[in-house]
């Protein structure tokens, strides 16, 4: 194989490399945040349930047994 055949397979890897790396990072990183963003809600949705249970009248058991850190 002669050093200019080489050369252009190891440019052409190269530019198709950097062509997925650019169309795969942001898709990644949108997914990431679309985890991060559910979990956060999650978690803001169970505390707010925690506050509206400790503010009722009367214990309910359903919401201890559902509310019960694991």
């Amino acid at each position: 194989m002669s050093h200019t055949l080489l050369i252009w397979l190891v440019g052409g890897v190269l530019l198709v490399g950097a062509g997925f790396a650019t169309t795969l990072l942001p898709r990644w990183r949108a997914r990431g945040l679309e985890h991060r963003t559910a979990w956060s809600a999650a978690r803001a949705a169970i505390d707010s349930a925690a506050v509206s249970r400790d503010a009722a009248a009367s214990r309910v058991p359903a919401a201890d047994r559902l509310l019960a850190p694991r």
